[in-house]
């Protein structure tokens, strides 16, 4: 057995102590560097109820190098661009420290989504969350014509926030 699965807690390739907001395990067994997890949205958020996918890639150098994290299901989120990129601290190289497992970034993820940390204001959810147009406990999603689309996101935010245009 690889020692990154026993370093995650994989044992004989099953972990079955999972913390209650998150999932994950690898791809394959054939290939320890490539993981996909799930995060149940937090209680009392927007993200409440939902089950957002992501992919996580592992570094060839690991641990001694971040990996890359994305998210699969298209969030609305002041730290999270439209592809599924995560901007936070923990990930970027400089502030990247060995000791954080999977389970401990998916952990920092959860928290993310209950409370953002706006870090870029080119997305339009960091620049409605930085400017006060947008509060994370007032908006609620409504399924778009393909379940949750982004397009539905922000015309589903933009009938919160008066004077604001849907595109």
């Amino acid at each position: 057995m690889h020692w990154i699965y026993r370093r995650e807690g994989m044992g004989y390739g099953k972990k079955v102590d999972y913390p209650s907001c998150c999932s994950y395990r690898p791809v394959t067994m054939d290939d320890p560097f490539k993981w996909e997890a799930a995060i149940f949205g937090p209680y009392d958020t927007p993200y409440e109820h939902g089950v957002f996918f992501l992919s996580i890639d592992l570094h060839p150098q690991h641990p001694t190098k971040p990996p890359t994290i994305k998210f699969l299901t298209k969030v609305f989120h002041p730290n999270i661009d439209e592809g599924g990129k995560i901007y936070v601290d923990i990930l970027e190289e400089e502030k990247w420290r060995p000791v954080h497992t999977i389970e401990s970034l998916l952990l920092s993820i959860c928290s993310l989504l209950a409370e953002p940390d706006p870090v870029d204001p080119t997305f339009e959810s960091c620049h409605l969350y930085r400017y006060g147009y947008m509060s994370m406990t007032r908006i609620r999603f409504c399924p778009g014509p393909n379940g949750y689309g982004w397009e539905s996101e922000v015309k589903t935010l933009c009938t919160f926030l008066p004077g604001l245009q849907a595109k």
